[in-house]
């Protein structure tokens, strides 16, 4: 059983490299905050624009892959080594994450609805997508500071709810409290990876 254990905290650690640097949490950050200010910005906007905005999303997102790859290839993996991302399972592993989560939010909302009546619940939606995103992703790379942003964000989203906000100003708040997070998530990662000694390169 100890065997096992240590195994898994070993296999865990290794995936938890991928977010060390904390770039890939800067990035969802960052664009999770300009997404809420451009929906915030084009209310009641049409079909075709929302179709153009997340084909600009998708480019973004792609871009900024090939960015933090570069910067690793020139910084990060020449400053303390190359872990190579284990990814046995895990596209399955991120489509179960992003279908469970939309449902669990989808269920929530629907069921408040019923029973308040209330039409404000998009902001907890959204925190309770964050909350069983992130729980899966620590379950699978253990990291803490995941599972107090997805706590706190919960708090948030009900009393951003309560308050008397239109549903765009309320979406606006959530999206922005939870972007931050994760930028801040980032930066936190940053500074402790920068604070660490590089690997001296093997002879």
């Amino acid at each position: 059983m100890d065997t096992a254990t240590n195994v898994e905290r070993l296999m865990r650690h290794a995936r938890a490299y991928e977010y060390s640097d904390g770039l890939q949490e800067i990035t969802m950050g960052f664009l999770l905050v300009l997404v809420g200010l451009a929906i915030y910005a084009l209310p009641g906007s049409s079909p075709a624009v929302g179709v153009i905005g997340a084909v600009i999303v998708g480019a973004v997102i792609m871009a900024s892959q090939w960015a933090i790859t570069q910067i690793r290839l020139r910084f990060t993996w020449q400053r303390t080594g190359y872990a190579k991302f284990d990814r046995t399972g895990y596209q399955r592993f991120q489509v179960a994450k992003v279908v469970l989560s939309f449902a669990a939010a989808v269920a929530v909302n629907v069921l408040l609805l019923v029973l308040t009546g209330r039409a404000t619940w998009h902001a907890l939606m959204l925190a309770v997508w964050v909350l069983v995103y992130f729980v899966a992703e620590w379950k699978r790379f253990g990291q803490t500071r995941w599972l107090v942003l997805a706590s706190s964000a919960m708090l948030v989203a009900f009393a951003v709810a309560l308050l008397p906000l239109t549903r765009q100003v309320a979406f606006f708040a959530m999206t922005s409290y939870v972007g931050l997070g994760i930028l801040a998530c980032g930066i936190y990662a940053l500074i402790r990876y920068l604070r660490t000694a590089p690997t001296e390169p093997a002879e």
